[in-house]
């Protein structure tokens, strides 16, 4: 777990800062959109790889509509998904989901 160092730290809307702490790589690095934090706590991953980010937005709405007890177990255990939101970051637009942290 890392430290966001702020010279990586891109212009950020009013309301929004990094994760305090950030880890697997979703660390704000050169031409990289670290994970961020909403002022009312919600929490803003970006869904940066195409692929990937489909494929994780896929994962939460599935624990989100599902009704087999294992799946319902699984969500019990992940933060709770609030759907996605664009921001303009830096220079760009950027897709991220938005979970809320357990409490």
């Amino acid at each position: 777990m890392t430290s966001v160092p702020s010279n990586n730290i891109p212009n950020l809307p009013v309301g929004f800062m990094p994760l305090e702490n950030q880890v697997a790589g979703h660390t704000f690095q050169a031409g990289e959109i670290g994970i961020l934090r909403e002022n009312d706590g919600t929490i803003l991953k970006p869904a940066a790889k195409p692929l990937c980010g489909a494929r994780e937005i896929k994962f939460y709405e599935t624990l989100a509509d599902a009704t087999d007890p294992s799946l319902i177990t699984l969500r019990d255990l992940v933060p709770e998904y609030r759907g996605t939101q664009k921001i303009f970051v830096g220079d760009r637009y950027v897709d991220f989901m938005k979970l809320v942290r357990f409490s």
